[in-house]
């Protein structure tokens, strides 16, 4: 089988590409795969210290805190001034609380069981209990941000229950100069569940005179740790000794209400997640290991919280093993893109320069198959590096320009035929049924006088450019330009359904477009122009006419000069479209007409009725409608010969509109035929015979 050079140089192209790509994402496996494994463990380290280093110094945060605020109030206690100097407490306790450390309040509870505290929730208040002898009192001040009291000063009798020295904090704070960390509990302000780290204020025989305190809801490491991802599905969580959620990414499972009702931490076994329990179990074992849990491998890691905390908590940090190496996995399926990327990208190429002959000689090919069917428009040039193709480019080219501007003389459809019947254009004509439009302008002469030669020039090409515009839109034929007239047809060069259709949307269009461009002419100062259109349809000469060496494809015939008749017909009417009974009949169903008149056009006897256009059924008033009515009424019985009916409708529709100059014109017929009655002859039909054109 023989194959062409084309096809044999993509074939080995892409036999070539394959193989180095085969051989290269091999290549990039084999040695990647350790190198990722390396990478992966020590990423789950430095990520892990990252969260122990954050978690370390959230903590810290809080002994720092505690020691400030014992130095601050150390001198009002040991002195025994709460009562006149805890103004002095709060402030210093106030710009603690501003800072963007997650703390619920700071507070000192006394041995003597008095009470500071500047608190964030559920409000920003200031809090103190003074106790004076056997009596205590508790006041609570709001405040805004920056300390203004919200509400008047609140003195109410302390909660008797209340106690400092009976809360945990501070039974759990030693002598030892050192922070100490409560468990886990339910804050009585606020119902939160967090820690106290605490810290003692002793007197100079180092007895514990009072303890300052910083509460943390445990809330905020949650939103901590869940931000501490590693990987898309790692997970971080920290436990205490009792098997405990200290924080979990999903801080709503942290607690659980126990069976009085009470809320409480929930524990590893707790959680739905079974990876969760196991985990925990093997890492009171070992730091860092690999666990399969649900038959996905995790990397866990242990880290405990450093002994200067003075929790006995640990950190546990999961890490599926896919995570790790799903990266190595889309790495390789990249690549394996990129390399049939890479063949494709090298097909194309081959195929391009294999095709760099026969591709401008093809497209060569269908130039000449678009000239043949006379589709001239949207034409370029073939480019290419071969001489002999760019010289045969630019001949068609030429080609193609010249038969655009003959064009712009002949019908395209013409000239279409005859290429494709391939014969020559000859003298002589066939019988068609077409459909005629001839268009004038009214007054024009009076308009050209008072214009200079070169505006009236600019002034009508563009009304004919506007109008032959709409007329093309419409599929119709412009046979020529008679001055400032235009003659057109359809049904012919090419054959069409419903040319009469054509013809009436054209002519409404024309009028539509022409009605745009006046009111654009008058802002603009140049003279309106008004056209009257006559439509025809019917059997014509259509063929080519004039002599050997000029010939003109045009339409001939009675029906022709009628449509010619009848567009200056108009001005008799004052109407500007008006078609004949054969166009009539064939689209009464579509456009809505008036009757006007039965006429004998000059040099012909016999009459023809004749119709006004007055647009399509729907977009016609019905008051028009009405009028229309009413008019053809009268005519009725003027072409009965009930000259006094036909009057008296005539007198209420002049009433109605006193410019529509058809009505005028039967009254005036009426008022001759009165005069003269004896010119109405048995045999009268009414018909109107022109005496001019």
């Amino acid at each position: 089988m023989n194959r062409s050079i084309k096809i044999s140089i993509v074939q080995f192209v892409v036999l070539l590409v394959l193989a180095s790509c085969a051989f290269i994402i091999a290549n990039f496996y084999l040695s990647y795969t350790d190198a990722v494994t390396e990478l992966g463990k020590k990423i789950v380290k430095e990520s892990s210290g990252r969260v122990i280093e954050r978690t370390e110094n959230l903590l810290l945060s809080t002994v720092a805190f505690n020691h400030l605020t014992s130095g601050t109030a150390q001198a009002v206690i040991e002195d025994r001034q709460i009562a006149s100097r805890h103004e002095d407490v709060w402030k210093a306790f106030w710009e603690i609380t501003r800072m963007d450390i997650p703390l619920e309040s700071v507070y000192i509870g006394t041995s003597h069981g008095e009470f500071i505290q500047t608190r964030r929730y559920p409000k920003m208040a200031t809090r103190v209990i003074i106790k004076s002898g056997s009596s205590r009192s508790e006041t609570i001040i709001e405040r805004d941000e920056n300390y203004r009291p919200l509400n008047q000063t609140r003195t109410i009798p302390p909660n008797q229950d209340y106690d400092p020295r009976e809360r945990a904090w501070y039974r759990n704070t030693g002598r030892e100069k050192r922070n100490y960390w409560t468990g886990p509990y339910v804050f009585s302000s606020t119902k939160m569940l967090g820690i106290t780290g605490s810290l003692p204020l002793l007197d100079r025989s180092g007895a514990i005179i009072a303890v300052a305190a910083v509460d943390i809801p445990l809330e905020f490491l949650s939103d901590f740790i869940r931000d501490q991802k590693i990987t898309e599905n790692s997970r971080a969580f920290i436990v205490n000794e009792k098997y405990e959620l200290i924080a979990y990414p999903e801080k709503s499972k942290v607690v659980k209400k126990s069976v009085d009702g009470n809320l409480t931490l929930a524990t590893v076994h707790d959680v739905e997640e079974g990876w969760l329990p196991q985990a925990h179990v093997q890492s009171q074992h070992r730091q860092r290991f690999l666990a399969t849990v649900d038959g996905k491998t995790l990397i866990v890691n242990v880290i405990n919280l450093p002994e200067r905390i003075g929790l006995d908590w640990r950190i546990i940090i999961t890490t599926p093993y896919d995570d790790l190496f799903s990266g190595v996995l889309r790495s390789l399926l990249t690549s394996v893109l990129i390399a049939i990327l890479i063949v494709i990208v090298s097909i194309a190429v081959a195929y391009h320069f294999s095709s760099r002959i026969t591709k401008p000689i093809a497209r060569l090919a269908d130039m000449t198959g678009e000239i043949k069917d006379f589709n001239l428009d949207n034409f370029r040039g073939v480019r290419s590096g071969i001489r002999e193709v760019t010289q045969l480019s630019n001949s068609l080219m030429t080609t193609v320009n010249g038969l655009k501007a003959f064009r712009k003389y002949v019908p395209a459809d013409l000239v279409r035929e005859l290429i494709r019947v391939g014969q020559d254009a000859k003298l002589g004509g066939e019988a068609a049924e077409v459909s005629m439009f001839f268009s004038d302008i009214e007054g024009f002469t009076s308009i050209s006088e008072r214009m200079n030669p070169e505006e009236l020039m600019v002034h009508i090409s563009e009304y004919l450019d506007e109008l032959s515009r709409v007329i093309m839109q419409e599929r119709g034929t412009i046979d020529k330009y008679i001055g400032d007239s235009i003659m057109a047809f359809w049904g012919a060069p090419s054959r069409m359904e419903s040319p009469e259709i054509h013809a009436c949307r054209a002519a409404l269009a024309c009028q539509a477009r022409l009605r745009d461009l006046n009111k654009r002419w008058s802002d603009a100062g140049k003279p309106v122009l008004k056209t009257r259109i006559g439509l025809n349809s019917g059997m014509v000469i259509v063929g080519n006419l004039g002599s050997t060496e000029r010939l003109n494809y045009t339409i001939i015939g009675d029906e022709v000069n009628l449509a010619s008749r009848l567009e200056g017909i108009n001005k008799e009417y004052g109407t500007y479209i008006i078609a004949a009974e054969n166009l009539y009949e064939k689209t009464r169903g579509h456009f809505f007409y008036r009757f006007l008149d039965i006429v004998a056009v000059k040099g012909k006897v016999q009459g023809v009725k004749i119709y006004e256009l007055m647009g399509h059924h729907d977009q016609v008033a019905e008051e028009r409608k009405r009028y229309a009515g009413r008019f053809e009424s009268a005519l009725d019985h003027f072409f009965q010969k009930d000259f006094g009916a036909a009057e008296s409708i005539l007198m209420e529709l002049q009433q109605d509109d006193r410019s529509d100059a058809s009505v005028n014109l039967y009254l005036e017929r009426i008022a001759s035929i009165k005069k003269a009655p004896g010119a109405i002859s048995a045999d009268w039909a009414g018909c109107t015979v022109m005496t001019h054109k």
